[in-house]
């Protein structure tokens, strides 16, 4: 496969990800719209308490139990960074569920689970389409990698090199050229 080629498919990769990450973002705000639309609920917080999750995340852990429309009890668990908002046993909230399927549930007002995956698609998005430019400037010929240095602009400032010195004077017994031979037959032998 010529080396086009493997950037060709790479690109439509790309493009067939993009994809994947809008359908996934279209069905989780329809799953949340048909939720948001459910039936309004009092919900009793019946535990709530702090632990470690994988990895030693913090997140608050709380139980809640509500009644729905047609006077089925329904408890709920409701995971989340502990960095938000923290519930207290016996306190009630307000929350919205799927009539279909109680267990899918919103508390009204905390939208943190949706901000989330809106800003973890929306990066995913943006990344792909820096990608996606950069393969069709390559495939324009506008940028080549192979020619790409990691040199210095000429631009920067020119490099000055400190004046060449000879190196420093030395005693002539520890220079190795010039050392007397131990049996004092060289020129610079004192006389004896």
């Amino acid at each position: 496969m010529a080396g086009n080629d493997v950037v060709k498919l790479l690109a439509l990769l790309i493009v067939a990800s993009m994809g994947l990450m809008l359908g996934f973002l279209a069905w989780w705000n329809r799953r949340r719209a048909r939720i948001l639309e459910g039936p309004l609920a009092i919900a009793t917080v019946t535990a709530c308490r702090q632990r470690l999750a994988g990895k030693g995340v913090p997140v608050n852990e709380t139980s809640l139990r509500f009644t729905t429309a047609t006077r089925k009890t329904v408890d709920v668990h409701l995971i989340a960074p502990r960095r938000t908002r923290t519930y207290q046993a016996g306190e009630q909230v307000q929350l919205r569920h799927d009539p279909a399927d109680p267990q899918r549930f919103l508390i009204v007002g905390d939208d943190h689970a949706h901000r989330r995956a809106v800003l973890v698609v929306s990066l995913a998005l943006a990344t792909d389409a820096i990608v996606l430019v950069l393969i069709g400037l390559y495939l324009a010929g506008v940028i080549d990698p192979r020619q790409a240095r990691l040199t210095p602009s000429s631009a920067a400032a020119p490099r000055t090199s400190p004046p060449s010195r000879a190196a420093p004077c030395r005693p002539r017994s520890s220079c190795p050229s010039r050392r007397r031979s131990s049996s004092g037959s060289g020129p610079s032998s004192p006389a004896a």
